[in-house]
């Protein structure tokens, strides 16, 4: 598997805080309204106002700025969930009712790297595509893993079903839940508490007849 780099160079690093972040989020806005191929270094400097040479003098070429913006994408949304997910000592339930919400405020405050995902969600010709959605769906596995596991040992959650499984359930209820929410068709506010609803029941323990 390739390592993946997704730092600027010394010489991006090195820039005032706001300059970077004017470049961060030109280039979120344009991976995420284009795609990868599409999206134009040239479009990129014209609204931020600075060289094409100077961009690369930071980034490599077009692939290491996208890769910068995809790590700091991943950044975001990792602190998100670990936030989420630790604002509760209650269950797991009532910690993933929790990211979920997390996860609604993050597509209205940040619609840019949204769209950025979703690209990458749904185009197959980004470098490195398998590898950048795996790094994304290591999340609910590591901080819904522990939480499922400790369910199964308390009797909450049912033990017939494995923790792959359980992972697997959970990231697909979260990631069409975010895909809805970006799309035209309305979420009403009730939705997340019966989702939770269902979850509960789905994997609650069974009852011995």
């Amino acid at each position: 598997m390739t390592q993946l780099n997704f730092a600027g160079k010394s010489t991006f690093n090195n820039l005032p805080a706001d300059k970077r972040g004017l470049i961060l989020r030109e280039a979120v806005r344009e991976f995420g309204d284009y795609g990868f191929r599409p999206a134009s270094v040239n479009r990129i400097v014209e609204r931020t106002g600075i060289a094409k040479g100077s961009l690369y003098q930071y980034f490599a070429n077009k692939e290491a700025l996208f890769l910068y913006t995809f790590g700091c994408f991943a950044e975001l949304i990792k602190a998100t969930v670990r936030e989420a997910a630790g604002a509760d000592e209650g269950d797991f339930f009532n910690r993933l009712a929790q990211v979920m919400r997390a996860g609604e405020g993050f597509v209205r405050s940040h619609p840019d790297y949204f769209r950025l995902y979703l690209k990458l969600a749904g185009d197959e010709d980004i470098p490195h595509r398998a590898q950048l959605l795996g790094l994304l769906r290591l999340f609910p596995a590591e901080y819904f893993a522990p939480l499922l596991l400790q369910g199964q040992r308390d009797g909450v959650i049912r033990r017939d079903v494995r923790p792959e499984a359980l992972i697997f359930l959970i990231e697909g209820v979260l990631e069409r839940f975010l895909q809805g929410l970006a799309g035209s068709r309305k979420l009403d506010g009730d939705l997340v508490d019966e989702l939770i609803t269902l979850l509960r029941g789905a994997l609650a323990p069974l009852s011995r007849p």
